[in-house]
């Protein structure tokens, strides 16, 4: 198995890599002055398992593309398969027309990764799984880290169960947060549509203060911390 990683969170793939004590193959992805994208596979990977590992964060269009154009180099390579870790899904919150005259988003962007060339998906804490039902020949697979990281946050903040709320503002989100729940056994759930945040640390959410920011400043490195190691063991099976 060899793993590469697209531009949206070298930090995370080479963990995966250090955690399977292995080194990220080498892919060239250059921009031209008018930024169209190109991609270039350095190393043979006929016949070879690999895995491009990349997000869907901000800007979600850059990162779809060189996504294509990597799957596409390495089916033009010949690699046996190819697997898209992407932790982060970008366009799933678009699953269906919800105003007429709008594009179904995810919808398009599941056929561009699937003629592209991939063949698995390993994605985490998705908007909606319904997503994944647009797929016809990726075999997908749908993780979560959720608990892992509300329970990282309770630890470091030390925050009181008895007094944790964890709110979405809509609907596919207020099932996330009743798993979670469930999975640390303790605190309250529910919908608030005052914000898109998705933790709370203040009783049933009725204010935001302080410390509910600072929680939300440190998310990202902590759920760094929690992301890799799930990644790593996940390719390992």
């Amino acid at each position: 198995m060899k793993i590469f990683s697209g531009t949206s969170n070298l930090p995370l793939a080479q963990k995966v890599a250090d955690s399977l004590n292995t080194t990220l193959g080498k892919v060239e992805i250059i921009r031209f002055d008018d930024q169209e994208c190109r991609v270039r596979i350095e190393e043979e990977v006929e016949r070879e398992n690999i895995v491009f590992v990349q997000s869907t964060s901000n800007p979600p269009d850059k990162f779809l593309m060189e996504s294509y154009l990597f799957a596409d180099s390495a089916k033009r390579s010949g690699a046996k398969e190819i697997t898209l870790v992407m932790p982060y899904f970008g366009y799933a919150r678009q699953d269906k027309e919800h105003r007429k005259g709008e594009s179904v988003s995810a919808s398009i962007v599941t056929k561009c990764l699937e003629v592209s060339g991939f063949t698995k998906l390993l994605t985490f804490d998705i908007h909606s799984k319904y997503v994944l039902s647009f797929f016809n020949k990726v075999q997908t697979q749908h993780e979560s880290v959720l608990p892992e990281m509300v329970a990282q946050l309770i630890k470091e903040h030390k925050l009181d169960m008895s007094n944790l709320g964890i709110f979405s503002p809509d609907q596919d989100g207020a099932h996330r947060s009743r798993y979670v729940i469930q999975k640390i056994g303790g605190g309250q759930y529910g919908l608030s549509k005052k914000s898109a945040i998705w933790i709370s640390c203040t009783p049933c959410a009725q204010s935001m203060d302080s410390a509910i920011w600072e929680i939300l400043r440190t998310r990202t490195s902590s759920s760094s911390m929690i992301w890799w190691p799930l990644v790593a063991l996940l390719l390992k099976q």
